[in-house]
């Protein structure tokens, strides 16, 4: 009980900060995700939750966030359901072309990076259209983001019980980035957790068609998640043979393909990535900053360009020798946060909802640490202050989690070499 009333009175106290662009509300932000912290790590160490206690703080920390000011993504969310409504594709025209002068409204003058084209994949960008031809507002745009969370919740409750799904449900980075922030990531979360919950320990064809299709969409919705997708038909040709792989890829391939036809119908050509902005943009990155204080500016390896193929490189590594899905997404999300040259924090919450499944120390540290990554919204604030983490804001971002995978994977191979014994 204590556990949930620090969850909801952390929320809150954290409603009336969200506009992080005021640097005198980020102080007040964080404190208030520190009391959510402690709400959330006291619940951890419950031995037994009430199902009715948990759905009650679960729903009410997010109604109570639901209000906040969200982050500036929405605002390109909407912007960008509403061009495709106006006949436009959004992966041909930046925000500031001229040709959509007539389409300038409140949304447009919140936008960040005009000058940049949809970076976002075809599923994503269909269902912005599909919400702003409902209602072009922010809280529709969260309702979605919010329900899909709630799916979430209620598949780990389904799967885990309310007592490892409280690692998700209560977490606090979960409940500030999609009911707060408006972020859309809980979409492309619904999608892994539905694949792994197909895919999670059987031995049914049928089971891993439906858990690539759902693969599939997670692509669809975020590209990092290609890396899973691809361990996941290398597995269902070594289960299932080379005829059922067919159908299985075709499955896969089939939410990106029919978003993307809607999308950008006719306007085939335009690329899917802005590679101009892509190549360029840093943000509290962790192996990226690391090379860069090594090695000279010039050096290949500070080239944005490379530490994709770092991750690619890194992924099919550690994907080699897995079996089980869970483990196949959790290593592959974690890989991708490493070594991304723009991270922000509620990309932390791509591998809290494989919690109940993991148990990763990992995800609980980055759960709470990722907070700091806010503290570039005071920095910016300040006269003359720039977009860039100090040393010690690295290590306090970076370091739990770190240490965290360290000891899951020393905890890992206790447990083997116990079960060899």
């Amino acid at each position: 009980m204590a556990a949930g009333a620090l969850m909801l009175l952390g929320a809150w106290l954290m409603r009336p900060y969200g506009n992080l662009g005021d640097a005198a509300n980020v102080p007040w932000f964080l404190a208030a995700a520190g009391v959510m912290g402690a709400g959330f790590l006291a619940g951890l160490g419950c031995g037994r939750v009430s199902p009715a206690w948990f759905w009650m703080v679960a729903v009410a920390a997010r109604l109570a966030l639901f209000g906040m000011t969200p982050g500036n993504d929405i605002y390109r969310y909407l912007w960008e359901g509403e061009l495709q409504g106006a006949g436009y594709c959004p992966y041909c025209f930046a925000p500031a072309a001229m040709e959509l002068a007539p389409l300038r409204d409140a949304h447009w003058r919140l936008l960040e990076h005009k000058e940049v084209s949809a970076i976002y994949p075809p599923l994503a960008e269909l269902l912005f259209r599909i919400v702003t031809s409902v209602s072009a507002s922010v809280a529709a745009m969260k309702a979605l983001f919010v329900a899909a969370d709630l799916a979430v919740c209620w598949l780990l409750v389904r799967r885990y019980g309310v007592g490892l799904a409280l690692g998700y449900a209560w977490n606090p980075l979960v409940i500030c980035s999609f009911s707060g922030g408006g972020h859309y990531d809980s979409l492309f979360l619904l999608a892994i957790v539905g694949a792994v919950m197909q895919w999670e320990g059987s031995d049914s064809a049928g089971r891993r068609l439906r858990g690539a299709l759902l693969l599939g969409a997670g692509v669809a919705l975020k590209w990092l998640s290609l890396p899973l997708l691809g361990w996941a038909l290398w597995r269902a040709l070594r289960l299932d043979g080379v005829k059922r792989l067919v159908v299985v890829g075709a499955a896969a391939g089939a939410p990106f393909a029919i978003a993307w036809l809607v999308v950008a119908w006719g306007s085939w050509g335009c690329p899917l990535v802005p590679r101009d902005f892509t190549q360029v943009a840093r943000s509290a990155e962790a192996l990226p900053a690391l090379v860069a204080w090594l090695l000279p500016p010039e050096h290949l390896l500070n080239q944005n360009s490379s530490y994709l193929v770092i991750f690619l490189v890194t992924a099919a590594i550690l994907l080699w020798r897995q079996t089980e899905m869970p483990r196949a997404a959790h290593v592959t999300l974690s890989a991708a946060l490493l070594t991304t040259p723009m991270f922000h924090a509620w990309y932390g919450t791509w591998i809290t909802a494989l919690l109940p499944a993991t148990r990763s120390r990992a995800a609980i540290a980055l759960s709470l640490s990722a907070f700091v990554y806010f503290w570039l919204h005071h920095t910016v604030g300040q006269p003359g202050g720039i977009w860039r983490q100090t040393v010690w804001e690295k290590l306090l971002l970076w370091g739990p989690f770190v240490m965290g995978l360290i000891v899951d994977e020393w905890a890992r191979r206790r447990v083997r070499k116990e079960g060899m014994a």
